[in-house]
């Protein structure tokens, strides 16, 4: 597989992943809403009033992790504006001596056709180390040596 078509596979992998992120976000603030409007008045006032207010807790918790979704769905939108480049990047593909490196967010390793990808936040240790290198050049990262064998 070319390297720019398996860059589009791996974004589009990112995207279920982000999608299925927002959409269980979405679920549970609908689920701790639903817990909250089922939970009735009753003469033990404070049971009442500690069930909403972990319905509450709960919901603020769920729209947390649904704006850093929707944040990473921002970053993933912008890696289509981002053009290939020889020096490793946010959105570069890095094949190295050691495995392959998508970096886009913090999915971790994901298999795709027999083959092992690690896909990684920008802000991630071995992104980092790998940043601004070009092919042929060398990374050390937790005492392992890293040789850039592609930037895509």
């Amino acid at each position: 597989m070319k390297s720019v078509e398996l860059k589009i596979e791996l974004l589009k992998l990112c995207k279920k992943f982000v999608q299925d992120r927002i959409q269980n976000a979405e679920n549970a603030m609908q689920n701790a809403q639903a817990s909250a409007n089922s939970e009735e008045r009753s003469t033990a006032g404070d049971k009442h009033d500690t069930a909403r207010a972990m319905s509450h807790l709960e919901q603020e918790k769920s729209a947390k992790y649904l704006d850093e979704a929707i944040k990473l769905k921002r970053a993933l939108s912008e890696l289509l504006n981002i053009k290939s480049s020889d020096t490793v990047d946010f959105g570069s593909l890095v094949v190295t001596d050691q495995g392959i490196y998508f970096i886009a967010l913090s999915m971790g390793a994901i298999k795709l056709n027999d083959i092992n990808y690690f896909i990684v936040s920008p802000t991630s240790p071995i992104a980092i180390a790998f940043k601004g290198l070009k092919t042929g050049d060398t990374a050390t990262f937790n005492g392992r040596s890293f040789v850039v064998e592609e930037v895509c």
